[in-house]
């Protein structure tokens, strides 16, 4: 069986290439994605797209990681990590984003579905212990489009894109339009591409 043809710069099959979509995003809080290996190549994800539009991020790929090389990642640079994570129960510090200074923290984004990244915190206690960055859902007048070819689990929990996408717009206060629009063709695509349903399927 012959090996798909895909893409030399966003590693994707050419019939599902993400080139076109790519828009620079200029920014100055560097964002560290540590990525769970079973969502690597998932054509329904939404990493790739960041990796290549975000002009400050670093990738790590694993489940568990060896503290030392964690701790090197999370602090390089004297930086503050601060982690991109819901948490329901409240037992975790928070800051606002108004509380980050984009060139002294580091953004931790954790890609994978729920049940992974719980899992990604539970093997690495490190990341799990680190004070998180709380979005304000409630009063922003941005409108996303809406993750709809994956269904959220509860309410508020948005696709690693656009939980990055508010965090930078809500702590540097930019312009990144762009990569909301790029999002919203990249589920069009997605769903255009998905089985149609008729009444009598459903």
């Amino acid at each position: 069986m012959s090996k798909r043809a895909t893409c030399e710069i966003c590693q994707r099959p050419l019939s599902s290439c993400l080139c076109d979509l790519i828009s620079m995003v200029e920014h100055q809080l560097e964002v560290l994605f540590i990525q769970h290996p079973d969502e690597q190549g998932h054509s329904k994800g939404t990493l790739p797209l960041l990796t290549q539009s975000l002009q400050h991020n670093r990738l790590l790929v694993g489940e568990e990681f060896e503290s030392s090389e964690l701790q090197k990642a999370l602090f390089a640079d004297g930086k503050q990590p601060i982690l991109l994570y819901p948490d329901p129960a409240g037992d975790a510090s928070k800051l606002t984003p108004r509380q980050v200074e984009p060139q002294e923290y580091r953004l931790i984004v954790l890609d994978g579905t729920w049940r992974k990244t719980r899992k990604l915190m539970h093997l690495n206690p490190l990341v799990a212990s680190l004070p998180r960055l709380h979005l304000d859902l409630d009063s922003t007048e941005l409108e996303l489009p809406g993750y709809r070819v994956r269904k959220a689990h509860k309410p508020g929990q948005l696709s690693t894109l656009e939980a990055v996408y508010l965090a930078l717009t809500q702590v540097e206060q930019l312009d990144a339009s762009p990569l909301l629009k790029a999002f919203d063709t990249f589920i069009e695509r997605i769903a255009a591409r998905q089985p149609k349903v008729t009444p009598d399927e459903q």
